[in-house]
């Protein structure tokens, strides 16, 4: 497709420009698609170990009756999330959420053993 001008969406049907007489890519797209394929994988993996690594820490703060709020300014995250990590199977010992006050909007976590 060609542009019709610079950063213009393409007009279907027009020529693709072409590269003059012997003209050739400067690099090798080959290597680069490989590199760009490793550099996501590795994304991919690391992304995968910073998610297990937090859903560590969050069980670890949250048995040691760190209140949720503050567990998510540690891990950089809101309270919510820290409140979904819980819920969505971080390995936490048997807890249950009480308001802290009444109308405070805040809440703690206290172990429960049954």
């Amino acid at each position: 497709m060609h542009l019709a001008r610079p950063g213009r969406a393409p007009v279907r049907g027009a020529a693709a420009p072409r590269l003059g007489e012997g003209a050739r890519p400067r690099r090798d797209v080959t290597a680069d698609a490989g590199e760009v394929t490793r550099l996501r994988n590795s994304a991919a993996e690391l992304h995968k170990q910073a998610t297990t690594l937090r859903q560590q820490l969050v069980a670890q703060l949250v048995d040691g009756g760190v209140p949720i709020r503050d567990i998510g300014t540690v891990v950089n995250v809101s309270y919510q999330r820290v409140e979904q990590i819980v819920q969505q199977g971080a390995p936490v010992a048997k807890t249950e959420i009480r308001a802290a006050a009444p109308h405070s909007g805040t809440t703690t976590r206290t172990k429960t053993y049954r």
